[in-house]
């Protein structure tokens, strides 16, 4: 008999030698369900039979731990159901006579399915010193069978298979259908020829390993994956991208006609569907998933693989994936190579490139594939009409970016952007750097496409953003290299457009890059650009800068005021295309300009004017944080603008303060939590806490000059933005740069500061600030490190995650109404909103949450509810919320939430002025009437309203000494003193909007409007 050595088999079948922690990707070996009977036999007489046949080999098979054979035959027993099989077959046997041969094996008993209870010997004892966690077999094979599958680990890659001479293999589909045939007397074998040959004639369960050996292969599954889905392009070999057909087909195939198992009502597609968006809308953990897949498979009477670990259950939804390709760079100097190339075409470089780690890749994904499963979603093509349909509060403001002058160059005179194109869409884009971990420099660099056509709450949704590609590594990304695939698609987009099936109609649709955001590190790159501390680094005007020596013997560059030209001479996009071809030539910057940049080649792109001033980073993370670091930093402690001694009492104030529920983070101490403050929390802080907070303890001058900021901004951040305010905003921040340089050095007059004098141009191009900040973006960057798990093949979890977010509202609409799980799907895919408790409608966009109750009026409220409802009030319900115009607001009745004040509210009263106030209760009255028929008498929805006193802003600063000669008003903030014991009662639909209530004392509070609630943190 031949030696031999031990290999593994797992409980999927995939082999291994012992030496080699390598899983091959196809099931060689699979001892099929139907071999275990209830044959038993000693080690000693398998032995003696192979003894008698050089040509037989024996397989051992143990679950568990791989149990070592003893002298008189015993077998290592694992708990329970985990048993030990010994199959001898012959070489000379042939897959006719298999099933005769099988009452000539040797065996002991064995489980390897999930039936296993049926073949357990109660006579055989059981130990509970073997790990079963492993569920690893051990396969004793010749030395030289073990070298050819040592030859063959090679060829993994490539999909090549290999067998064990004679073992039959089998998976759980083909089993299921053959025990089917044979419990109706009809015994099955199949043919050789329908043996798989390779991965790809596997079902998809076969891809992926038990979830038992996750922990061994975690660093290669996603690659597995990967390696399996991409193949090489035919017309660029620097490519691998997906194949469109295979994946869909694929996909159909198996999901969307196939059961759970036979004779279950529930279709497969249908069932894990409704899994997925209930761990989606639940914000379950994958360890809660992979309990509930386990409760499932438990409850079913043949469990499908897809139910048996998490990782099978995303490899189901992992062949719905659109279109991807990897593009490869050399690691060293990041420029573009072919998948095969051996050494860099950069004669800089010259790096060999046949090391593993000398070259890397970046993704992309189909902006085609995308847009046409956007497209096949009924709800997306009615949004689009949102550009044409949405009334505006003002005639000639500015509201959004379809109110700025890029937008209406293209969409005024029939241009492409035009009712003449109700399916043409512009798009904006982002990109930035998102650290994954803490202890190493590794991030990924998302590119993003937003489109602008839609409502402005829903082109931020997660699901309708595009992620067109993904960088990720050690170093930043070359933004040439990066970026060119995404910008080549664009400019066929631009010219040629995109052919898609709309209404069942084949349209043209024209995609145009418009507007572009970025924080200034992110943005240089993408601009080419000279980064904020180098000359002519501003990329809207032509003022140089200067640099500035520090305190401690640095230098930073800064740009002083110019009296006489406060904006410079401003650039021209015409004329940066000849500066970068001249910054080539010189082999230096020209202008700021270090070279083209791919914004450069797109007609519909704005060098200069597309790209806007993020708000979020400028004003937010930029000077906001910067001047309260001024103020309260120990640091600046000897500074004539330090009040950091005032600190605790700012902090004491601070945490008074009950923001309403559309804030979601509350105030945090500066303190303790300054440097990790967001930039929501900045935004809170700036425009509604930090005025009242300030007042008398910043000095006058620092706190006018704060003043005109504040306000400035605010201007600009209104959902209805007149030319006036954009005049008014212009002025303050002209004075705010102005003084900032004498207030505080010039030494801090950095780019942040000097690009300020260009917001209200910016608004003029591209609308409101809100409507291209990178909120939603950064948004989308926290939810995408929510999107993987480990640190191997990040970039795949990432992209399969998102494919799977962007195609669920396709896959939803595919199940039929008459599915099972067509009711709870509704259930489950329902918004937080309507998840209240909404208790009725009471009118149009108003809606009562909660439980009605009544109670007592005094006679003077009575009294003015008999003159709203116009009759004697007969039936009063009173409730503690309402939902109006999607916002909900509370009343001081509603004592639920005690760290929040939902309750202060801007409404107009019965005699037409606009008053502020804290809302006591909410009623509905139903009239009593004797009508027959339709009842034309309607019921009436009130609100009880506390009246504030408001009394002069003493916040704005104007006397002899400190002269209001920027024109500071702050008219969205109000002072009050006190209540004015007046109760109004009032239509619900008479409150205005939300407040934030800012009170120190019982005497003295201020009320801050929101410039917009839109806007969301």
């Amino acid at each position: 008999m031949e030696s031999s050595r031990k290999v593994y088999i797992n409980a999927r079948g995939h082999v291994r030698p012992k030496r080699y922690n390598t899983y091959l990707k196809s099931k060689s070996v699979y001892l099929p369900p139907s071999t275990h009977h209830m044959y038993k036999s000693s080690a000693a007489q398998s032995e003696s039979n192979c003894s008698q046949s050089n040509s037989c080999h024996i397989i051992t098979a143990v679950r568990g731990t791989h149990a070592n054979r003893t002298n008189n035959g015993s077998s290592a027993l694992v708990q329970h159901h985990n048993m030990a099989q010994q199959c001898i077959v012959d070489e000379d046997t042939s897959f006719e006579n298999v099933d005769s041969h099988r009452t000539e094996l040797l065996t002991t008993d064995v489980t390897f399915c999930n039936l296993e209870s049926d073949f357990l010997d109660p006579e055989l004892p059981c130990t509970s010193a073997v790990n079963t966690e492993n569920d690893d077999l051990s396969i004793n094979v010749p030395d030289k069978e073990e070298e050819q599958m040592i030859a063959d680990i090679s060829h993994v890659d490539s999909g090549a298979h290999f067998d064990i001479p004679h073992v039959y293999i089998e998976d759980e589909k083909e089993y299921y259908s053959r025990e089917k045939n044979e419990s109706e007397g009809n015994s099955v074998m199949p043919e050789t020829s329908n043996l798989p040959l390779n991965a790809d004639s596997h079902s998809y369960d076969s891809d992926l390993n038990s979830d038992d050996d996750d922990t061994m292969i975690a660093s290669n599954k996603w690659e597995h994956l990967l390696e399996e889905n991409l193949t090489c392009s035919e017309d660029d070999s620097e490519n691998e991208s997906f194949e469109e057909g295979r994946s869909e087909n694929r996909c159909t195939e198996q999901s969307e006609e196939e059961t759970i198992y036979p004779g279950h009502p529930l279709l497969l597609h249908d069932s894990l569907l409704v899994i997925l968006v209930y761990a989606i809308t639940h914000s379950i953990t994958g360890v809660q998933l992979g309990d509930l897949l386990t409760l499932i498979s438990l409850h079913l009477l043949k469990s499908h693989p897809a139910y048996n670990s998490v990782s099978r259950f995303k490899q189901y939804f992992a062949n719905f994936q659109t279109g991807m390709t990897k593009h490869y760079y050399c690691s060293t100097c990041l420029i573009s190579v072919k998948q095969n190339t051996e050494q860099c075409p950069n004669t800089l470089c010259n790096m060999n490139l046949t090391n593993k780690k000398a070259k890397s890749y970046f993704i992309e994904l189909s902006i085609d594939h995308q847009l046409k499963n956007l497209f096949k979603r009924p709800d997306f093509i009615s949004l689009l009409g949102h550009r044409f349909q949405h009334r505006k509060k003002n005639v000639g403001s500015y509201e959004d970016i379809y109110d700025g002058n890029i937008y209406k160059q293209l969409s005024q005179g029939g241009g492409p952007l035009s009712s003449q194109f109700p399916y043409n869409v512009s798009l904006t884009w982002n990109t930035d750097g998102v650290p994954i971990f803490k202890s190493s420099k590794y991030s990924i660099w998302p590119m993003y496409l937003m489109i602008n056509e839609l409502p402005f709450k829903h082109r931020k949704m997660k699901e309708n953003l595009l992620l067109c590609g993904l960088w990720f590594g050690d170093s930043k990304p070359l933004i040439t290299t990066f970026a060119k695939p995404t910008m080549e698609k664009l400019k066929l987009l631009e010219e040629q457009g995109l052919n898609i099936e709309i209404n069942t109609v084949q349209t043209n649709v024209k995609v145009l890059l418009i507007c572009g955001t970025a924080d200034l590190p992110a943005k240089s790159m993408a601009m080419n650009f000279m980064q904020f501390n180098g000359a002519y680094s501003c990329t809207r005007c032509l003022q140089s800068g200067k640099t500035v020596t520090t305190d401690k013997k640095g230098h930073v560059h800064t740009f002083s005021f110019n009296r006489e030209n406060p904006q410079g001479d401003l650039r021209k996009s015409s004329d940066c295309l000849s500066q970068a071809h001249d910054a080539l030539s010189f082999k230096k910057p020209v202008f700021g300009i270090k070279g083209p940049s791919f914004l450069m080649y797109l007609k519909s792109y704005d060098y200069i004017y597309s790209t806007s001033i993020d708000y979020m980073h400028c004003i937010l993370l930029g000077t906001t944080k910067r001047l309260l670091s001024f103020w309260f930093s120990p640091t600046y402690s000897k500074e004539n603008f330090s009040i950091c001694s005032y600190v605790d009492l700012v902090d004491k104030h601070l945490k008074l303060i009950r923001p309403p529920h559309v804030i979601t983070r509350l105030p945090r101490s500066i303190s303790d939590h300054l440097k990790y403050w967001k930039a929501s929390e900045l935004r809170s802080w700036l425009l509604f806490y930090s005025l009242p907070l300030l007042h008398h303890i910043l000095q006058d001058y620092y706190y006018y000059h704060y003043s005109s900021f504040v306000e400035a901004v605010w201007l600009l951040l209104q959902d209805s933005i007149s030319e006036s305010d954009i005049e008014r905003s212009q002025n303050l921040l002209n004075y705010f740069v102005l003084m900032f340089e004498p207030l505080y050095g010039a030494r801090y007059c950095t780019l942040n500061v000097h690009l300020l004098l260009h917001l209200p141009r910016c608004v003029r191009e591209l609308g409101p600030l809100w409507a291209y900040s990178c909120f939603p973006f950064e948004s989308a960057n926290g939810e995408l490190t929510k999107l993987f798990h480990g640190t191997q093949s990040i970039d795949t979890q990432i992209v399969s995650s998102v494919n799977i977010v962007q195609l669920l509202p396709n896959m939803t609409q595919s199940i039929p109404e008459n599915s099972p799980a067509k009711s709870i799907l509704k259930k489950f895919l329902k918004n937080a909103s309507e998840r209240l408790k909404v208790t009725s409608k009471l009118d149009f966009d108003i809606y009562a949450l909660g439980k009605g109750y009544s109670k007592l009026l005094p006679t003077d409220l009575f009294t003015k509810v008999r003159n709203i409802v116009g009759q004697v009030p007969s039936s009063l319900t009173f409730y503690s919320r309402v939902k109006l115009r999607n916002q909900i607001i509370h009343s001081k009745e509603y004592s639920r939430v005690q760290s929040r004040n939902s309750y202060t509210v801007k409404y107009l009263c019965s005699d037409g002025k606009v008053y502020y106030g804290s809302v006591k209760y909410f009623a509905v009255h139903t009239p009593s009437c004797n009508c027959n028929g339709t009842c034309p008498c309607q019921q009436k929805t009130i609100a009880f309203i506390s009246r504030f006193n408001r009394v002069p802003n003493s916040l704005v600063i104007n006397s002899g000494r400190h002269p209001n000669i920027a024109g500071v008003k702050l008219s969205y903030i109000h002072e009050i003193s006190g209540n004015c014991n007046t109760t109004d009662v009032v239509c619900i639909r008479n409150i205005l909007s939300l407040c934030v209530e800012i009170s120190f004392s019982s005497d003295k509070s201020f009320i801050c409007e929101f410039p917009n609630f839109l806007e969301s943190d």
